[in-house]
């Protein structure tokens, strides 16, 4: 083709003047053309990769929210007198497996959590390791291991697209969770011991649970506060309210010197209602930072509720009913259904006695805002049933009540105790 110039001079076309022109638009094509599979690959991987990080994401959420969904039902373990059971209570197990299904919808990922990867055990604050239950128990576990799975095994791989081109159709994702007691809040306890006559002859294991139940409180939050009542007829105090971990070994040897009243010599029946009246009287000192000696007796001026700041317990640990005995009943004897006036004096009866302490626990200590829980542990001849209905009543909205099929099991079941406090991941 010839262009004539203004002056009628023919002028070459570009493809003549330029011919290198045309040899490089039909290299790049050529080499667009060579690069295209690689591009999509690129694109195709980079999906795989992408799908592959979401997917790995939600089964850790699954797993992560499965564990502290089941920590904080951890505690139905100790409801029950069945100690040496390696299993899973199926209240663990749907907690976990809801709360799993909730973040990653079995329509979508399939079947992530399920009950046979729930797992309650053992964890070690110390080592940083857990430990599946093993051997014949009584166990106190305090920690539950949940398995995440999305794999072929389980049905729900993740599937690839760039994968399946070299022979890879999926990938196997898992993950592992591990929730033990633990709360952001100081966890603050007062045990009240039962150190009456019937009581006697278990003071060992009454030492030893006080001591599973100081391990769970200065390991749980540093802040935590530890202290101790005593009853038969009448209420003393043994260890006023003090940080539980660094105090740690005081208390322990505070609690290995507790005596019974079989050794002091001042049994006087069992009164309940004494230990409650006392355990909250010094709570309200410590809610109001003032002595308890200063404190009416007149329950009706405790006034000061709990802050939201801490956690507050009373654990009664008990073989049974109250039982009146030939006593002088006062007011902070807790022996009142009113706080302002003793129920009875020197004619109480044991109803009375029952009376008061429901009267203490879901009346006082509840309005102020502390939780109330109860060990009980059976023996020969024990009332199981009136026994078990009692020291129901006195449970408040958040506590627990826990039963004991002997009174050796009992520092294995204050380990219970520990899962008031909720639930915390640490792996």
């Amino acid at each position: 083709m010839t262009i004539f110039s203004g002056q009628g001079r023919p002028r070459p076309s570009s493809a003549k003047r330029f011919p290198l022109l045309r040899d490089r638009r039909a290299g790049t094509a050529l080499l667009v053309a060579m690069m295209f599979p690689v591009f999509f690959g690129i694109a195709v991987l980079g999906a795989d990769v992408g799908r592959l990080y979401y997917m790995k994401l939600k089964v850790n959420q699954a797993t992560q929210s499965a564990a502290l969904a089941a920590g904080f039902k951890l505690t139905d373990y100790y409801t029950t007198t069945n100690q040496t059971s390696t299993g899973t209570p199926a209240s663990v197990s749907t907690a976990a497996v809801s709360i799993a299904a909730s973040n990653t919808p079995a329509g979508a990922f399939g079947n992530v959590v399920t009950a046979a990867n729930v797992q309650v055990g053992s964890w070690n604050n110390s080592t940083n390791t857990y430990a599946a239950l093993s051997g014949t128990g009584p166990f106190a576990p305090n920690a539950v291991k949940i398995t995440g799975l999305a794999t072929a095994a389980n049905g729900n791989a993740i599937t690839t697209f760039f994968g399946s081109l070299l022979g890879k159709a999926s990938i196997d994702v898992s993950s592992t969770s591990i929730a033990t007691f633990g709360t952001p809040k100081p966890f603050n306890v007062i045990v009240v011991n039962d150190l009456s006559s019937s009581f006697s002859s278990n003071l060992g294991n009454q030492q030893a649970a006080d001591v599973s139940i100081l391990n769970c409180v200065a390991y749980g939050n540093t802040s935590g506060q530890f202290g101790m009542v005593r009853f038969n007829g009448d209420a003393a105090e043994i260890q006023t309210l003090t940080n539980a971990s660094l105090n740690k070994a005081a208390i322990t040897t505070t609690i290995n010197a507790t005596q019974n009243c079989s050794t002091t010599g001042t049994c006087s029946g069992s009164n309940v209602a004494a230990g409650i009246y006392l355990a909250t009287k010094r709570y309200e000192a410590y809610f109001k930072n003032v002595s308890i000696g200063s404190l009416s007796n007149d329950e009706t001026t405790w006034t000061t509720h709990a802050p939201t700041t801490t956690v507050n317990n009373i654990v009664v640990i008990t073989d049974g009913q109250p039982n009146a005995a030939s006593f002088t009943y006062r007011l902070q004897d807790g022996v009142t259904t009113n706080g302002t006036s003793a129920l009875c004096t020197t004619s109480c009866t044991s109803a009375q006695l029952n009376s008061a302490a429901v009267y203490q626990a879901r009346t006082i200590a509840q309005n102020l805002g502390i939780q109330v829980s109860t060990i009980y542990y059976t023996e020969a001849g024990a009332n199981v049933t009136a026994d078990s209905a009692f020291l129901q009543s006195l449970i408040t909205p958040l506590g627990k009540f826990m039963s004991t099929p002997t009174s050796g099991s009992i520092a294995t079941y204050a380990g219970g105790v520990c899962t008031l406090m909720g639930s915390k991941l640490v792996m």
